[in-house]
């Protein structure tokens, strides 16, 4: 009779059990026993053998059958994104799992396969979120669409030794919740790319980026992650710290570049030595196509080595532009340097960095652009612009003239007949600060009186001579 009475309380007892344990999330609709994406095999969901999506019964939320709070964590919200085509190519990353990741389904207007990166560029049949592909679209691009999908809130991706792309989740996270798992280590930051490659400090949705690693292995990204600090701080616009080249604060100077199709690139100097590691600013490999500005070194910021004495020359390496070609700075970028330009067959083309300025490059001949610093022990330097009568006058066939540049200068000087026209240019070009002197050969001139002209950055002189024959 014991034995009774107790089995009897348990059934009592389970019934009010039993109606407590509905939940509040019904089966939307019915599957395979695959997740939204495909990706994983569901063995079961609230009593469901199988369930693709799940609506919560009092507020209507979607969410993937196999995300439900408290119960299962592999799946995500079931949420809409929009793709906005960029014209030609895109480093792209999918938004969303959808049941066919085939690149062709998730983006129907593309025009190229997808291509993945491991050392080589490859073909990808099929797409994996948290990853970053190249596609192309037509120019111009097609109008934007939407994908359906389950959210992609975490995922652990992985990366090669060098340069790798990495994808984004379904919404934006900050680089520095990019954790690499050991012996994994960032050695650059992140770039993103929108007809150029630029720097990014945060991974927003669709869209796949470069970042070097130091080995193989995982990297996770999460909304947010307390496994490891990030193994490189990022750099941003409006971070202050005098070693980001991006800072207003810092030692570096924007060069702006920009083609005849209207793309944009920057490129950062600094006239003196930086101490900090100009590798992490090293970018990744050329895209595609379409306009890139590099550094020889393949590094968008640069600096001098060290202040010693001596010429540092920093080329530039440019391709995919639409020429002609624009290079802009609005603030000095050397007081001691210059750009120099070279066109074949012709003389190189100087243009000084110690004031804002800018210099168009036309395609024809066009065979290289260069910065060059030149750094000089102290010495005497003249404390004002000066031309002196040149020596002997009158003179044949020849005379020295001499002039003072108390700092570095873009300097012409050049004789003119009675009536204005040139007969002769002795100096035309970046000179450094110094007592100068040139010397004149008249050989070719009549005998007559000359007038010669130094024009400098901040002074322009004249003088005339008599030859004698």
């Amino acid at each position: 009779m014991k034995t009774i009475i107790i089995i009897l309380t348990i059934l009592m007892l389970s019934l009010p059990l039993s109606g407590q344990l509905a939940h509040p999330w019904s089966v939307a609709d019915g599957g395979g026993g695959k997740s939204t994406g495909g990706l994983f095999t569901l063995q079961s969901s609230i009593g469901q053998t199988a369930a693709q999506r799940m609506v919560h019964i009092d507020t209507g939320k979607v969410l993937d059958g196999g995300y439900i709070p408290g119960i299962r964590s592999q799946g995500g919200y079931w949420m809409t994104t929009s793709v906005v085509p960029q014209a030609s190519w895109n480093l792209i990353s999918p938004p969303v799992r959808v049941t066919d990741m085939r690149p062709a389904s998730i983006y129907p207007t593309i025009s190229s396969p997808a291509y993945t990166y491991n050392g080589n560029y490859a073909i990808e049949d099929t797409l994996k979120a948290g990853n970053a592909y190249w596609v192309k679209y037509s120019t111009p691009p097609p109008p934007a669409y939407q994908i359906q999908g389950s959210a992609v809130t975490r995922e652990t991706v992985f990366v090669f030794p060098g340069w790798t792309m990495i994808g984004s989740l379904s919404f934006p996270i900050k680089t520095s919740m990019v954790t690499p798992l050991s012996p994994v280590t960032f050695t650059t930051v992140f770039y993103g790319y929108n007809g150029s490659y630029f720097v990014e400090d945060t991974l927003k949705p669709g869209n796949g980026y470069w970042v070097k690693t130091s080995n193989p292995g995982y990297a996770v990204l999460a909304n947010s992650s307390s496994m490891l600090e990030p193994s490189i701080k990022p750099i941003v616009e409006n971070d202050e710290a005098e070693s980001n080249p991006l800072s207003a604060k810092s030692q570096f100077s924007p060069l702006v570049i920009e083609d005849n199709d209207g793309n944009k690139q920057s490129v950062r100097f600094s006239s003196s030595s930086y101490k900090g590691n100009l590798n992490r600013f090293e970018l990744p490999p050329i895209p595609p196509e379409g306009l890139d500005v590099r550094f020889a070194s393949g590094r968008f910021a640069e600096a001098p080595i060290s202040d010693r004495e001596g010429k540092q020359v920093f080329p530039l390496r440019i391709s995919g532009a639409s020429f002609p070609l624009k290079l802009k700075w609005e603030t000095p970028l050397a007081d001691n340097g210059y750009i120099e330009v070279t066109y074949q067959g012709e003389k190189p083309k100087q243009y000084s960095l110690a004031q804002e300025g800018s210099v168009t490059i036309f395609e024809d001949n066009f065979v290289s652009a260069k910065i060059i610093v030149q750094h000089s022990v102290a010495k005497e330097l003249p404390k004002e612009f000066a031309l002196y009568q040149n020596y002997p006058n009158p003179f044949n066939p020849t005379a020295k003239i001499r002039y003072d540049l108390p700092k570095n200068s873009k300097v012409s000087l050049k004789v003119f007949n009675l009536i204005g026209q040139e007969v002769l240019t002795l100096v035309d070009g970046m000179e450094e600060a110094g007592f100068k002197t040139v010397e004149v050969n008249a050989e070719t001139l009549p005998s007559g009186v000359y007038f010669y002209r130094l024009q400098t950055d901040d002074a322009t002189f004249t003088k005339k001579f008599i030859l004698l024959r």
